[in-house]
């Protein structure tokens, strides 16, 4: 039978609910626990309440809440493991009353002794993630003397409960924005990265593609002008990459401006189509474009939308076997042009498709090293997309092919 009245159990269980509350409302690790030893000790008509947290590095126990104005100094206080009452409900990890501490062997008198105080009884209770202890939440002598109760227990658990909640969600919070700040140190990082290369590589780059050129011309032998013309396309191929690289850096440094026109979007389809013919002949593929009569026409920046098609096209040349098929549909669907490029291609694990438009992502490494790329292209025409206020997605199934759709508004201007 509870030995509290039940305006005493309803007051305890409002106090409690009151802690539920502020947990719920603020991440703010030291006032919820100055709050938690407060109401403990009001709860339980104790002098002190006290939370300790385990130490990893130092194998002990540390004060991180308790009350007075010597509560600084008492957190200089380590409390071991062996030879202290916490530290025997930390290793049990179950709740301890003594009645009689100061004639119990597992009495720790630092504290004591520090600030000339008396422990008569404690009540300590280990906090709990999952299984796991990571500290003890305490009660040092009732003040009315009489001895710490089963709902004291209880009542010292649940806050014990909500004590280490809080810790865990102040750790989290943490861990996330150390987590959060080492990433955004690395996309500095590579943004620098992409900045120096694109703008240190174009000068070098347009030497050798300018002297391969001016080579292919005048070499009379074959074999001269067949090695000139290797260096000229696999120096376009660099200058691709670059021309890739610095897309992504206008992007992300926000410098990115439309060149606003009238964009007839069935035409540029077309000169997209035109542009990648011979990689789509060099490999038999046929491309089939299926338009609806009259103008499909918007207002935007038709060199990065031809980008973005571009992009999209060139993956699916890349992705698609010898002899395959590559088709293209635009319609208009409500206030939005809608355009599909549809091929037979390879497919996308279901497992990438959500990271396909993230830059430098690259579908399993096996088939980077048969397809070559570096990850830009896709996220490009992302980018490029967007700055139009537009939707970019992909459906594919594997070994079948992919589809991805561009949804651009219509805007006249």
């Amino acid at each position: 039978m509870s030995s509290l009245s039940e305006e005493q159990q309803i007051d305890r269980l409002t106090r409690l609910l009151d802690v539920s509350r502020q947990l719920s409302a603020t991440l703010e690790l030291d006032s919820l626990l100055q709050l938690i030893i407060e109401v403990a000790s009001e709860l339980t008509f104790s002098e002190s309440c006290l939370i300790l947290l385990y130490d990893p590095q130092t194998k002990s126990l540390e004060f991180i809440a308790s009350p007075g104005v010597r509560s600084k100094e008492i957190k200089t206080i380590r409390v071991p493991i062996e030879g202290s009452i916490a530290g025997a409900v930390f290793k049990k990890g179950s709740p301890l009353i003594v009645q009689n501490a100061h004639s119990d062997p597992r009495l720790f008198r630092g504290v004591d002794q520090f600030i000339q105080h008396t422990t008569k009884s404690i009540l300590a209770v280990p906090m709990m993630i999952q299984d796991r202890t990571i500290g003890v939440i305490e009660l040092v002598n009732k003040k009315d003397g009489n001895n710490f109760s089963k709902e004291d227990q209880t009542t010292l658990s649940i806050l014990a409960s909500h004590a280490a909640v809080a810790i865990q969600n102040t750790n989290l919070l943490v861990t996330l924005k150390k987590a959060n700040e080492e990433l955004k140190a690395l996309d500095r990082l590579k943004s620098d990265f992409i900045a120096i290369a694109s703008h240190e590589l174009r000068t070098p780059l347009g030497i050798v593609l300018g002297h391969a050129t001016y080579l292919e011309d005048i070499l009379e032998d074959r074999e001269g002008r067949e090695q000139a013309e290797i260096i000229i396309q696999h120096g376009e191929r660099l200058k691709n990459i670059i021309e890739d690289l610095g897309n992504i850096d206008t992007f992300q440094s926000g410098k990115s401006r439309l060149r606003k026109s009238s964009i007839d979007i069935r035409k540029l389809i077309q000169e997209v189509v035109q542009e990648y013919q011979e990689m789509a002949e060099t490999k038999n593929i046929s491309i089939s474009i299926d338009n609806p009569q009259g103008e499909l026409k918007t207002t935007g920046d038709k060199e990065k939308l031809h980008i973005a098609f571009g992009n999209i096209l060139k993956n699916a040349l890349i992705y698609t076997n010898d002899r395959g098929k590559i088709h293209i549909k635009t319609n208009r669907v409500g206030n939005f042009i809608e355009t599909s490029i549809i091929d037979n291609g390879i497919g996308i694990p279901e497992s990438d498709l959500e990271k396909i438009f993230e830059r430098f992502y690259q579908v399993e490494s096996h088939l980077t090293r048969r397809y070559g790329g570096m990850g830009l292209g896709l996220s490009i025409a992302k980018d490029m997309v967007m700055l139009h206020e537009g939707k970019i997605w992909v459906e594919s199934v594997l070994g079948k092919g992919s589809k991805f759709t561009v949804l651009l508004p219509i805007k006249i201007e």
